[in-house]
């Protein structure tokens, strides 16, 4: 890539994990396969620099510890007159370390909070999330993982649970936005801090994930990990839908707790 005499800055990105993963880490990529830059800065929350292989600066620890504060691309903590200071004053930083002048950055993705653009596909490349952690979890092969996120009932995803640990080797895992915290293999306060980093290495080792439809379907077709999801709006997410990524995946409409249960049981006992 050759000098362009110019600096981008994307972000700051204050919001949620799905949100990133979904539209902004995507556009990110995209855009350094495709601009001519001399150097690229993603500001983002401190502990998702496994997201990213360009510089990762990381906005302030404490607007990332919450995850129930992050809606979308917005942090309920953060208002616009404070986005905006945490945006200068870390531009700022990036200034003075790499010696350019503020004329030479180019902004991407700094409007905040009410603006938030709907990125074309066009404009997203999506890569598989490399997490490379120098601790092993012991995951049996034939392990079930259930992520029992809030998008679904808690009586629903109950009837599921029962069914899962009567058959299966199971697991429940899930971040802040679960039901059947107690039941989590995330427990210590290390491991939550750092909650998605563990979710994908841990994913990666398991049989196969039972979860709504959600960004966690995305996730397990973005890893290439067999996934049963049911819920409304399937198709992106099916066999040659745009979300799919060729996953092994069997992605049901919304649909009484016995049907979910007989497309879990055909899916894992048939279809892998």
């Amino acid at each position: 890539m050759t000098s362009s005499g110019k600096i981008i800055v994307i972000g700051p990105f204050v919001g949620s994990f799905f949100e990133e993963i979904i539209n902004f880490r995507p556009l990110v990529h995209w855009i350094s396969k495709n601009i001519l830059y001399d150097d690229i800065f993603i500001i983002s929350h401190f502990n998702r620099d496994f997201l990213y292989n360009d510089v990762m600066i990381p906005i302030y620890e404490q607007y990332s510890i919450d995850d129930s504060k992050l809606k979308d691309h917005r942090n309920l903590d953060i208002s616009n007159r404070l986005y905006n200071l945490i945006s200068k004053s870390l531009k700022n930083d990036i200034i003075r370390a790499t010696g350019h002048q503020p004329k030479e950055i180019v902004d991407i993705c700094n409007k905040y909070p009410k603006n938030k653009s709907k990125i074309s596909l066009l404009n997203q490349s999506f890569n598989k999330i490399d997490t490379p952690l120098d601790i092993e979890v012991n995951i049996s092969k034939d392990t079930v993982a259930f992520i029992p996120d809030k998008s679904e009932s808690i009586t629903k995803l109950k009837k599921v649970l029962n069914h899962l640990q009567k058959t299966y080797n199971v697991i429940v895992i899930g971040d802040s936005n679960i039901y059947f915290k107690d039941l989590s293999l995330l427990n210590s306060e290390y491991m939550l801090l750092y909650t998605y980093k563990y979710i994908i290495h841990i994913l990666s080792k398991v049989q196969a994930v039972v979860c709504p439809l959600s960004g966690w379907t995305f996730l397990c077709n973005l890893q290439n990990i067999p996934v049963l999801s049911w819920g409304d709006n399937i198709n992106p997410y099916k066999v040659g839908g745009v979300y799919n990524f060729n996953n092994k995946c069997n992605i049901i409409s919304n649909t009484h707790s016995d049907n979910v249960i007989s497309g879990i049981d055909y899916f894992l006992k048939e279809k892998l």
